[in-house]
Protein backbone atom coordinates (compact mmCIF):
# COMPACT_ATOMS: atom_id res chain seq x y z
CA UNK A 1 0.00 0.00 0.00
CA UNK A 2 1.37 3.46 -0.95
CA UNK A 3 2.26 5.78 1.88
CA UNK A 4 0.22 8.97 1.31
CA UNK A 5 1.28 10.84 4.43
CA UNK A 6 3.86 13.06 2.64
CA UNK A 7 1.28 14.01 0.00
CA UNK A 8 -1.31 14.79 2.66
CA UNK A 9 1.18 16.87 4.62
CA UNK A 10 2.09 18.81 1.47
CA UNK A 11 -1.57 19.49 0.67
CA UNK A 12 -2.39 20.66 4.20
CA UNK A 13 0.64 22.95 4.26
CA UNK A 14 -0.14 24.44 0.87
CA UNK A 15 -3.79 25.09 1.67
CA UNK A 16 -2.76 26.73 4.95
CA UNK A 17 -0.64 29.15 2.94
CA UNK A 18 -3.43 29.72 0.45
CA UNK A 19 -6.01 30.55 3.11
CA UNK A 20 -3.88 32.31 5.69
CA UNK A 21 -0.92 33.56 3.70
CA UNK A 22 2.64 33.60 4.99
CA UNK A 23 2.20 34.92 8.50
CA UNK A 24 4.76 36.77 10.57
CA UNK A 25 5.11 37.42 14.30
CA UNK A 26 6.43 40.92 13.70
CA UNK A 27 4.15 43.71 15.00
CA UNK A 28 2.09 45.72 12.49
CA UNK A 29 4.22 48.10 10.45
CA UNK A 30 3.49 51.80 10.46
CA UNK A 31 4.86 52.92 7.12
CA UNK A 32 6.95 55.60 8.83
CA UNK A 33 10.06 56.91 7.14
CA UNK A 34 12.44 55.01 9.37
CA UNK A 35 12.22 51.42 10.61
CA UNK A 36 14.59 48.77 11.89
CA UNK A 37 15.48 46.01 9.47
CA UNK A 38 16.20 42.39 10.38
CA UNK A 39 19.86 43.24 11.11
CA UNK A 40 18.88 46.06 13.49
CA UNK A 41 19.98 48.81 11.10
CA UNK A 42 17.88 51.84 10.23
CA UNK A 43 15.94 52.01 6.96
CA UNK A 44 15.15 55.46 5.60
CA UNK A 45 12.97 56.23 2.58
CA UNK A 46 13.32 59.41 0.51
CA UNK A 47 9.56 59.69 -0.08
CA UNK A 48 6.37 59.20 1.92
CA UNK A 49 3.56 56.99 0.65
CA UNK A 50 0.27 58.05 2.24
CA UNK A 51 -3.35 56.85 2.17
CA UNK A 52 -5.32 59.86 0.94
CA UNK A 53 -8.71 58.16 0.41
CA UNK A 54 -10.56 54.98 1.40
CA UNK A 55 -13.64 53.66 -0.39
CA UNK A 56 -15.73 50.65 0.68
CA UNK A 57 -16.82 49.14 -2.63
CA UNK A 58 -19.05 46.35 -1.34
CA UNK A 59 -18.17 44.11 -4.30
CA UNK A 60 -17.91 40.38 -3.59
CA UNK A 61 -14.52 38.84 -4.40
CA UNK A 62 -13.13 42.10 -5.77
CA UNK A 63 -9.70 41.03 -7.05
CA UNK A 64 -8.50 43.00 -10.05
CA UNK A 65 -7.90 46.67 -10.92
CA UNK A 66 -7.21 48.55 -14.14
CA UNK A 67 -7.53 52.05 -15.55
CA UNK A 68 -9.10 52.50 -18.99
CA UNK A 69 -7.85 54.81 -21.76
CA UNK A 70 -9.85 57.71 -20.27
CA UNK A 71 -8.46 57.20 -16.77
CA UNK A 72 -11.59 55.55 -15.37
CA UNK A 73 -11.16 52.79 -12.80
CA UNK A 74 -12.23 49.21 -13.56
CA UNK A 75 -12.73 46.51 -10.90
CA UNK A 76 -12.90 42.75 -11.52
CA UNK A 77 -15.18 40.91 -9.08
CA UNK A 78 -17.33 37.78 -8.79
CA UNK A 79 -19.93 38.85 -11.37
CA UNK A 80 -17.62 40.40 -13.95
CA UNK A 81 -16.23 43.95 -14.21
CA UNK A 82 -17.59 47.27 -13.04
CA UNK A 83 -16.46 50.73 -14.10
CA UNK A 84 -16.47 53.31 -11.30
CA UNK A 85 -17.38 56.96 -11.66
CA UNK A 86 -15.59 59.90 -10.03
CA UNK A 87 -17.30 59.17 -6.70
CA UNK A 88 -16.17 55.53 -6.86
CA UNK A 89 -19.71 54.35 -7.52
CA UNK A 90 -20.65 51.71 -10.16
CA UNK A 91 -21.33 53.34 -13.53
CA UNK A 92 -21.19 50.41 -15.99
CA UNK A 93 -20.98 46.62 -15.72
CA UNK A 94 -19.81 43.74 -17.91
CA UNK A 95 -21.01 40.28 -16.86
CA UNK A 96 -18.88 37.13 -17.10
CA UNK A 97 -19.96 33.48 -16.67
CA UNK A 98 -17.67 33.01 -13.68
CA UNK A 99 -15.82 35.23 -11.18
CA UNK A 100 -13.45 37.70 -12.82
CA UNK A 101 -9.90 37.88 -11.44
CA UNK A 102 -8.18 40.44 -13.68
CA UNK A 103 -8.98 43.14 -16.22
CA UNK A 104 -7.12 45.33 -18.74
CA UNK A 105 -7.91 47.63 -21.66
CA UNK A 106 -5.84 47.00 -24.80
CA UNK A 107 -4.60 49.57 -27.31
CA UNK A 108 -7.78 49.15 -29.41
CA UNK A 109 -9.96 50.15 -26.47
CA UNK A 110 -11.23 46.60 -25.97
CA UNK A 111 -11.87 45.28 -22.49
CA UNK A 112 -10.15 41.98 -21.65
CA UNK A 113 -11.49 40.21 -18.58
CA UNK A 114 -9.90 37.09 -17.10
CA UNK A 115 -11.62 34.35 -15.18
CA UNK A 116 -9.39 31.72 -13.61
CA UNK A 117 -8.95 29.75 -16.86
CA UNK A 118 -10.42 31.97 -19.62
CA UNK A 119 -10.07 35.45 -21.06
CA UNK A 120 -13.19 37.22 -22.37
CA UNK A 121 -12.98 40.08 -24.88
CA UNK A 122 -15.49 42.93 -25.02
CA UNK A 123 -15.43 45.45 -27.86
CA UNK A 124 -15.41 49.23 -27.36
CA UNK A 125 -19.19 49.06 -27.78
CA UNK A 126 -19.41 46.79 -24.73
CA UNK A 127 -20.48 43.72 -26.71
CA UNK A 128 -18.85 40.34 -26.08
CA UNK A 129 -16.41 39.65 -28.93
CA UNK A 130 -14.98 36.24 -28.00
CA UNK A 131 -13.07 34.20 -25.44
CA UNK A 132 -9.58 32.67 -25.22
CA UNK A 133 -9.07 29.34 -23.49
CA UNK A 134 -5.27 29.23 -23.37
CA UNK A 135 -2.29 27.45 -24.93
CA UNK A 136 -1.86 23.80 -25.70
CA UNK A 137 0.31 22.05 -23.12
CA UNK A 138 1.78 19.76 -25.82
CA UNK A 139 3.44 22.81 -27.36
CA UNK A 140 5.06 23.78 -24.05
CA UNK A 141 5.67 20.60 -22.02
CA UNK A 142 7.68 22.42 -19.38
CA UNK A 143 4.88 24.80 -18.52
CA UNK A 144 3.09 24.10 -15.26
CA UNK A 145 5.62 21.54 -14.05
CA UNK A 146 7.98 21.95 -11.12
CA UNK A 147 11.16 19.97 -10.87
CA UNK A 148 11.68 17.38 -8.15
CA UNK A 149 14.21 19.71 -6.55
CA UNK A 150 11.63 22.48 -6.21
CA UNK A 151 8.97 20.15 -4.83
CA UNK A 152 11.43 18.71 -2.34
CA UNK A 153 12.31 22.22 -1.18
CA UNK A 154 8.65 23.14 -0.80
CA UNK A 155 8.95 25.67 -3.63
CA UNK A 156 6.27 24.38 -5.97
CA UNK A 157 2.96 22.64 -6.33
CA UNK A 158 2.43 19.10 -7.51
CA UNK A 159 2.92 18.69 -11.25
CA UNK A 160 -0.08 19.82 -13.29
CA UNK A 161 -2.10 20.84 -10.24
CA UNK A 162 -3.04 24.13 -8.65
CA UNK A 163 -4.95 24.39 -5.37
CA UNK A 164 -6.78 27.58 -6.39
CA UNK A 165 -8.17 25.73 -9.43
CA UNK A 166 -9.07 22.75 -7.24
CA UNK A 167 -10.75 25.02 -4.70
CA UNK A 168 -13.01 26.52 -7.37
CA UNK A 169 -13.77 23.13 -8.91
CA UNK A 170 -12.17 24.00 -12.25
CA UNK A 171 -10.04 21.47 -14.10
CA UNK A 172 -6.32 22.22 -14.01
CA UNK A 173 -5.26 19.33 -16.23
CA UNK A 174 -4.53 19.31 -19.95
CA UNK A 175 -4.59 22.28 -22.30
CA UNK A 176 -5.51 25.84 -21.42
CA UNK A 177 -4.83 28.32 -18.67
CA UNK A 178 -4.53 27.02 -15.10
CA UNK A 179 -4.80 30.01 -12.74
CA UNK A 180 -4.71 33.46 -14.33
CA UNK A 181 -3.68 36.23 -11.95
CA UNK A 182 -2.92 39.31 -14.07
CA UNK A 183 -3.29 40.90 -17.51
CA UNK A 184 -1.19 43.62 -19.15
CA UNK A 185 -1.47 45.46 -22.48
CA UNK A 186 1.75 45.15 -24.51
CA UNK A 187 1.37 47.16 -27.71
CA UNK A 188 -0.08 44.81 -30.31
CA UNK A 189 -0.07 42.00 -27.74
CA UNK A 190 -1.54 41.11 -24.36
CA UNK A 191 0.43 39.48 -21.54
CA UNK A 192 -1.34 36.90 -19.38
CA UNK A 193 0.17 35.84 -16.04
CA UNK A 194 -0.73 32.27 -15.05
CA UNK A 195 0.45 31.30 -11.56
CA UNK A 196 -0.68 27.70 -12.04
CA UNK A 197 1.42 27.32 -15.19
CA UNK A 198 4.27 29.40 -13.71
CA UNK A 199 4.38 31.40 -16.94
CA UNK A 200 3.63 34.74 -18.57
CA UNK A 201 1.98 34.11 -21.95
CA UNK A 202 1.96 36.62 -24.80
CA UNK A 203 -1.02 36.70 -27.19
CA UNK A 204 -1.71 38.93 -30.17
CA UNK A 205 -4.92 40.96 -30.26
CA UNK A 206 -6.70 38.28 -32.34
CA UNK A 207 -6.22 35.75 -29.54
CA UNK A 208 -3.35 33.82 -31.16
CA UNK A 209 -0.60 32.52 -28.89
CA UNK A 210 2.79 34.15 -29.60
CA UNK A 211 5.32 33.11 -26.93
CA UNK A 212 5.95 33.06 -23.20
CA UNK A 213 8.29 33.63 -20.27
CA UNK A 214 8.47 30.57 -18.05
CA UNK A 215 9.11 26.86 -18.16
CA UNK A 216 12.21 25.17 -16.83
CA UNK A 217 15.75 26.35 -17.28
CA UNK A 218 17.30 23.66 -19.52
CA UNK A 219 20.62 23.94 -17.68
CA UNK A 220 19.31 23.48 -14.14
CA UNK A 221 15.84 21.96 -14.57
CA UNK A 222 14.46 24.60 -12.18
CA UNK A 223 11.41 26.66 -13.12
CA UNK A 224 12.26 30.20 -14.22
CA UNK A 225 9.20 31.43 -12.32
CA UNK A 226 8.55 29.91 -8.89
CA UNK A 227 5.05 30.23 -7.39
CA UNK A 228 4.66 28.39 -4.07
CA UNK A 229 1.21 30.02 -3.76
CA UNK A 230 -1.26 31.15 -6.45
CA UNK A 231 0.01 34.70 -6.97
CA UNK A 232 2.02 36.04 -9.90
CA UNK A 233 2.20 39.75 -10.68
CA UNK A 234 3.57 41.54 -13.72
CA UNK A 235 3.34 44.83 -15.62
CA UNK A 236 4.87 46.51 -18.65
CA UNK A 237 7.78 48.89 -18.03
CA UNK A 238 8.39 52.36 -19.41
CA UNK A 239 10.59 51.11 -22.28
CA UNK A 240 8.42 48.15 -23.23
CA UNK A 241 10.17 45.66 -20.98
CA UNK A 242 8.19 43.05 -19.05
CA UNK A 243 8.47 43.48 -15.26
CA UNK A 244 7.68 40.36 -13.23
CA UNK A 245 7.42 39.83 -9.50
CA UNK A 246 8.97 36.36 -9.18
CA UNK A 247 7.51 35.44 -5.76
CA UNK A 248 9.44 32.26 -4.96
CA UNK A 249 12.70 34.02 -5.78
CA UNK A 250 11.74 37.18 -3.84
CA UNK A 251 12.74 39.50 -6.62
CA UNK A 252 11.67 41.81 -9.45
CA UNK A 253 12.81 40.70 -12.90
CA UNK A 254 13.03 42.62 -16.18
CA UNK A 255 12.69 40.89 -19.58
CA UNK A 256 13.31 42.40 -23.01
CA UNK A 257 11.03 42.13 -26.06
CA UNK A 258 12.58 38.75 -26.85
CA UNK A 259 11.70 37.45 -23.37
CA UNK A 260 15.34 37.45 -22.28
CA UNK A 261 16.06 38.20 -18.62
CA UNK A 262 18.13 41.39 -18.60
CA UNK A 263 18.33 42.25 -14.89
CA UNK A 264 16.74 41.73 -11.48
CA UNK A 265 16.83 42.99 -7.92
CA UNK A 266 15.38 42.06 -4.50
CA UNK A 267 15.81 39.44 -1.80
CA UNK A 268 13.83 37.80 0.97
CA UNK A 269 13.46 39.33 4.45
CA UNK A 270 10.90 41.02 6.70
CA UNK A 271 12.50 44.46 6.65
CA UNK A 272 10.48 46.99 4.60
CA UNK A 273 12.95 47.01 1.71
CA UNK A 274 12.89 43.19 1.38
CA UNK A 275 10.20 40.66 0.39
CA UNK A 276 8.90 38.60 3.35
CA UNK A 277 7.56 35.08 3.78
CA UNK A 278 7.60 32.19 1.37
CA UNK A 279 6.66 34.12 -1.73
CA UNK A 280 6.39 37.83 -2.38
CA UNK A 281 5.59 40.18 -4.03
CA UNK A 282 2.13 39.14 -5.18
CA UNK A 283 1.15 42.08 -7.43
CA UNK A 284 3.12 44.55 -9.52
CA UNK A 285 2.50 47.90 -11.23
CA UNK A 286 4.87 50.34 -12.90
CA UNK A 287 4.89 54.10 -13.44
CA UNK A 288 5.90 56.01 -16.60
CA UNK A 289 8.96 57.24 -14.69
CA UNK A 290 10.23 53.73 -14.01
CA UNK A 291 9.11 53.26 -10.40
CA UNK A 292 7.84 49.81 -9.42
CA UNK A 293 4.85 49.43 -7.09
CA UNK A 294 4.33 46.07 -5.37
CA UNK A 295 2.01 44.51 -2.80
CA UNK A 296 2.70 41.69 -0.37
CA UNK A 297 0.75 39.07 1.54
CA UNK A 298 1.32 37.58 5.00
CA UNK A 299 2.53 41.00 6.12
CA UNK A 300 0.20 43.07 3.90
CA UNK A 301 2.03 46.11 2.56
CA UNK A 302 2.21 48.28 -0.54
CA UNK A 303 5.67 49.58 -1.44
CA UNK A 304 7.23 51.78 -4.10
CA UNK A 305 10.73 51.09 -5.41
CA UNK A 306 13.08 52.94 -7.70
CA UNK A 307 14.09 51.18 -10.90
CA UNK A 308 17.34 50.11 -9.19
CA UNK A 309 15.52 48.46 -6.28
CA UNK A 310 15.83 51.26 -3.71
CA UNK A 311 12.79 51.51 -1.44
CA UNK A 312 11.15 54.91 -1.98
CA UNK A 313 8.13 54.66 0.35
CA UNK A 314 5.60 52.21 1.77
CA UNK A 315 2.37 51.79 3.72
CA UNK A 316 2.07 49.11 6.37
CA UNK A 317 -0.23 46.40 7.62
CA UNK A 318 -2.53 48.68 9.64
CA UNK A 319 -4.16 49.84 6.40
CA UNK A 320 -5.26 46.36 5.29
CA UNK A 321 -7.37 43.45 6.49
CA UNK A 322 -5.60 40.83 8.60
CA UNK A 323 -5.95 38.22 5.85
CA UNK A 324 -5.25 40.53 2.92
CA UNK A 325 -3.42 38.87 0.04
CA UNK A 326 -3.33 39.58 -3.66
CA UNK A 327 -3.76 43.35 -3.15
CA UNK A 328 -4.37 44.55 -6.70
CA UNK A 329 -2.66 47.71 -7.98
CA UNK A 330 -3.27 50.30 -10.69
CA UNK A 331 -1.88 53.72 -11.59
CA UNK A 332 -4.15 56.70 -12.16
CA UNK A 333 -3.46 59.29 -14.87
CA UNK A 334 -2.74 61.88 -12.18
CA UNK A 335 -0.01 59.74 -10.62
CA UNK A 336 -2.21 58.36 -7.82
CA UNK A 337 -1.78 54.71 -6.85
CA UNK A 338 -4.89 52.55 -6.41
CA UNK A 339 -4.72 49.52 -4.11
CA UNK A 340 -7.62 47.08 -3.79
CA UNK A 341 -7.82 44.95 -0.63
CA UNK A 342 -9.76 41.78 -1.57
CA UNK A 343 -10.27 40.80 2.07
CA UNK A 344 -12.47 43.84 2.76
CA UNK A 345 -13.39 45.06 -0.75
CA UNK A 346 -11.75 48.35 0.15
CA UNK A 347 -10.12 50.65 -2.40
CA UNK A 348 -7.23 52.79 -1.14
CA UNK A 349 -5.97 55.83 -3.00
CA UNK A 350 -2.28 56.36 -2.25
CA UNK A 351 -0.19 59.46 -2.81
CA UNK A 352 3.59 59.49 -3.05
CA UNK A 353 5.03 62.65 -1.45
CA UNK A 354 8.57 63.97 -1.47
CA UNK A 355 10.19 64.44 1.92
CA UNK A 356 11.48 67.82 2.97
CA UNK A 357 13.66 68.93 5.87
CA UNK A 358 12.25 71.54 8.23
CA UNK A 359 14.32 74.06 10.16
CA UNK A 360 15.05 71.58 12.95
CA UNK A 361 16.54 69.13 10.47
CA UNK A 362 13.72 66.68 10.97
CA UNK A 363 12.08 64.98 8.01
CA UNK A 364 8.60 66.14 7.12
CA UNK A 365 6.15 65.68 4.29
CA UNK A 366 6.12 68.16 1.46
CA UNK A 367 3.86 68.67 -1.50
CA UNK A 368 2.37 65.65 -3.19
CA UNK A 369 4.49 64.40 -6.08
CA UNK A 370 2.97 62.44 -8.96
CA UNK A 371 4.12 58.81 -8.82
CA UNK A 372 5.48 59.04 -12.35
CA UNK A 373 7.90 61.87 -11.62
Amino acid sequence: MTNCRPCALFAVTFFALLIGGCRSDRPPSTGESRASDDEGQTVATPMLLEVSERHELGLAQARGLAVDLDGRLLVAYDEGVVRLDGQMQPAQRWATPGPAVAVVVDTQGRLLVAELTRVHVFGPDGEHAGSWSGPRRAASPAVGQDSAAEQGAGQGTQTGQNPLAEQTGQDSQGDGFVAITALAADGDFVRIADAGARAIFRYDLTGEYADMVGGRDPATGISQIICPSPFLGMAMGQSGELVIGNPGKHRIEYYDRNNKLIRHWGRGGESPEHFPGCCNPTNVATTPGGLVVVSEKGMPRVKVYGSNGDLMGWVGTEHFGAGAQGISLALGKGGEIYALDPSTSTLLVLTLRERVRNGSGRAGSGAAAPAHN
